[in-house]
C-alpha cells in the first residue's frame, strides 16, 4: 500500500494561491464570454480568447458604435470587471514569482528546458515527495504525462 506524506503548511499556502488564481481566471473568461456574447447579439463578432479584449474595448468605447445606451454600459461594466480581474491574476503571478526565487527546489526545476517559476511552483506545491516514486517514469504517470502501468512487468 503507498502512503502519501502530509503537505507542508508552506505547501497548502502555495496551493490556495494557485487555486485563487485559477478561479480568477475561470471567472475573468466568463466575463469575456458574456461580453462576446452580448456584442454577438448586436452583429458583433469577435474570436474567442482574451486577446481580442482591446478590440472589443475600442467598440464599446467608439462614438460611432451602433450599439444601444444601455448595451454599452453593461459592456462598460464587463470591461471594467475584466480589468480588475486581470489585475488580481497579475497581482498573484508576481507573488507566485517571488515564492519561485524563495525556494530551492523551485529554482533547481526552473533548470529544466520549459519549466517557468509558474510550473516549478506548481510542481512544489501539488506533488508528493519525489522518494515516493521509485523511478522518473512513475512521477510522469502520476502528472498524466504518459499511460499508467497496469500490467505485473514479469512480478507475480
Amino acid at each position: 500500500m503507498l502512503f502519501a506524506t502530509p503537505k507542508t503548511v508552506d505547501q497548502q499556502a502555495r496551493a490556495a494561491l494557485f487555486r485563487g488564481r485559477e478561479l480568477l481566471i475561470r471567472q475573468r473568461t466568463e466575463d469575456v464570454n458574456a461580453l462576446r456574447a452580448i456584442l454577438y447579439e448586436h452583429g458583433h463578432v469577435f474570436p474567442i480568447g482574451i486577446g481580442h479584449i482591446k478590440r472589443m474595448q475600442d467598440l464599446v468605447g467608439s462614438d460611432t458604435c451602433d450599439l444601444p445606451i444601455i448595451v454599452r454600459e453593461e459592456c462598460r461594466d464587463l470591461l471594467a470587471q475584466i480589468a480588475v480581474k486581470t489585475a488580481r491574476i497579475k497581482s498573484r503571478d508576481r507573488k507566485l514569482k517571488e515564492l519561485a526565487v524563495q525556494s530551492n527546489m523551485a529554482r533547481r526545476l526552473q533548470t529544466l528546458p520549459g519549466v517557468g517559476p509558474l510550473t516549478a511552483l506548481a510542481v512544489e506545491a501539488f506533488a508528493p515527495d519525489m522518494s515516493q516514486f521509485k523511478r522518473g517514469r512513475d512521477f510522469t504517470a502520476w502528472l498524466g504525462l504518459v499511460p499508467r502501468q497496469h500490467s505485473s512487468c514479469g512480478n507475480d
